[in-house]
């Protein structure tokens, strides 16, 4: 049991050093054997190389149905599977990975981070203002001294 623990170890440390070697950037190389590892515990033990593009597709639906799952990590999933099975494994299982990426994020219609402005997210703003009456007054003056303009309050 403990040498089948290795091996599987050894497989996606081999797979994220590939990763790498192919030009990924450490941080996503890791990410990579993540999505990787997600989809093979997706699969409930069946061989990554006999799964399916329905497999592939049942994967990156279910996650792009998860709120706290922006559409670059569906495609970095996409793109880490697409990996796995062309570069690492050497195997065509007939998936369409490009087509099943691009009609899986084009579900994923989120906001990215970044996108969201903490001013406009906040419900009850006259409250906190009211209650910050002081501090936003502070505030206030201060970017005047400083010459900023107002609009960026």
């Amino acid at each position: 049991m403990e040498e089948k623990g290795n091996t599987v170890k050894g497989f996606w440390e081999d797979y994220r050093k590939a990763a790498i070697k192919s030009g990924e950037k450490i941080t996503t190389a890791k990410w990579y054997v993540t999505w990787a590892q997600r989809f093979d515990k997706s699969i409930k033990g069946k061989p990554l190389q006999s799964c399916s593009q329905e497999d592939v597709e049942a994967f990156l639906c279910k996650l792009s149905g998860k709120k706290n799952i922006y559409e670059w990590q569906l495609k970095q999933a996409g793109k880490a599977l697409m990996f796995l099975y062309r570069d690492f494994l050497n195997i065509d299982p007939g998936i369409d990975f490009d087509r099943i990426i691009r009609s899986k994020s084009s579900l994923k219609e989120k906001e990215t981070p970044g996108q969201i402005i903490f001013r406009d997210s906040v419900q009850y703003k006259k409250e906190i203002e009211k209650h910050y009456k002081d501090l936003f007054t502070r505030f206030r003056s201060e970017l005047r001294v400083r010459h900023y303009s107002l609009r960026t309050e």
